[in-house]
């Protein structure tokens, strides 16, 4: 029983496989036009577009917020703990700076693809 059940397994296997290389063979050329004009492409270029102030915003304020907070974690730890708060802090700004960096770029990178 079993080895008839591992002969229709390895059977089923090269049925398979010939199916597969069968649907790989079958080349169907597709032409479209340019990655400008597409659907998606537009609304995510206006999507981009109407996001970036908001972003912008967003990110400054959660980042205050965040530096507000180590900094008065940092007033109450002891001095081993003000380096760890210091270096979060340091993190912090430099993923604001990211995030500005990031939000100015996208639409630089999108007017190339008009």
């Amino acid at each position: 029983m079993k080895n008839k059940l591992m002969k229709l397994r390895g059977k089923i296997t090269v049925i398979m496989m010939n199916m597969i290389t069968c649907f790989l063979m079958a080349q169907n050329h597709v032409y479209a036009g340019g990655i400008g004009s597409s659907k998606l492409f537009t609304g995510t270029k206006s999507m981009f577009n109407d996001m970036k102030t908001p972003l912008i915003g967003l990110s400054s304020v959660i980042g205050i917020v965040m530096i507000i907070y180590n900094l008065i974690r940092m007033k109450m730890s002891d001095d081993m703990d003000t380096k760890m708060y210091k270096k979060r802090i340091g993190i912090i700004l430099v993923c604001m700076v990211l995030v500005v960096s990031v939000v100015a770029l996208v639409p630089t990178i999108l007017s190339y693809y008009k």
